[in-house]
């Protein structure tokens, strides 16, 4: 039975199936399912594997008794475990650490809170950028003090720095939109001011982003797909989490979000 699940690990899983395989019995020992390369590619496949096999035949004992609570999965296996079980840790920094020290050559990992992980749909609206933030974002940041009076053309957001206004919004040759721009990078490390998200008030997440822009989310990403739905574009994204931050003001969130497999 064993032999069988390394087998069937190696296939590729179809993140956005609403059934997906049948979860299996396990053995009595978690054995790492094999990866065949180090590449993000070939360790995404080992570890969606692990997610199968590994996480889902305890997903619903877990959600009963560990919901909130933080695993990882890297270099195939469900990282804290107690033998073949999985033993949720209180936090991500835990599940990050622990997962470091267990696999320290890994080039991908899942790190969720049980719960969160599957697929999602998030209601995108009309644009067509692939770099944009949305509704859960801005609530956040209206809560830690932006002073928006509205969202649109020729509109601003300012927000206080050492007690004088300091404006949030960025120019940009597009006059007919907002735009952003936040240092985003992995949870824990600083991130990058380089690119430009659009404010779109028919988005109905936090943000969406290039691959290029998410750069090192792959060690930082959640099982499962965001189904992007909008007007003008539509299409799975890989669920990740990300910081994204203004310098010398109290705005810096981890959130998920969903990145561009284009």
């Amino acid at each position: 039975m064993r032999m069988i699940l390394l087998l069937l690990a190696l296939v590729p899983v179809v993140a956005c199936s609403s059934k997906g395989p049948k979860a299996s019995s396990r053995a009595d020992q978690q054995v790492p399912l094999p990866i065949a390369a180090k590449s993000t590619d070939a360790d995404r496949t080992a570890n969606e594997g692990a997610y199968q096999f590994l996480y889902v035949p305890s997903q619903k004992s877990l959600m009963a008794t560990h919901k909130g609570e933080w695993l990882a999965i890297a270099g195939g296996r469900v990282i804290p475990s107690n033998g073949p079980e999985p033993a949720p840790v209180k936090t991500m920094e835990e599940a990050d650490a622990l997962s470091r020290r267990a696999a320290p050559d890994a080039a991908h990992r899942f790190i969720f809170q049980i719960g969160e992980e599957g697929n999602v749909t998030w209601e995108l609206g009309g644009c067509e950028l692939a770099n944009v933030v949305g509704n859960q974002l801005m609530a956040l940041l209206e809560k830690g003090g932006v002073e928006m009076k509205n969202i649109g053309p020729g509109e601003r957001m300012h927000v206080r720095i050492n007690g004088q206004p300091a404006e949030l919004t960025v120019t940009t040759p597009d006059e007919a939109r907002m735009y952003l721009r936040p240092q985003v990078g992995a949870p824990g490390a600083t991130g990058i001011a380089k690119d430009n998200f659009c404010v779109a008030t028919g988005f109905a997440g936090t943000a969406t982003m290039s691959a290029g822009t998410a750069a090192g989310l792959e060690m930082w990403e959640i099982p499962g797909t965001v189904r992007i739905s909008g007007a003008v574009q539509n299409g799975d994204c890989r669920r990740a989490r990300a910081r994204m931050a203004w310098p010398n003001t109290s705005l810096d969130f981890v959130v998920p979000v969903a990145v561009w497999q284009r």
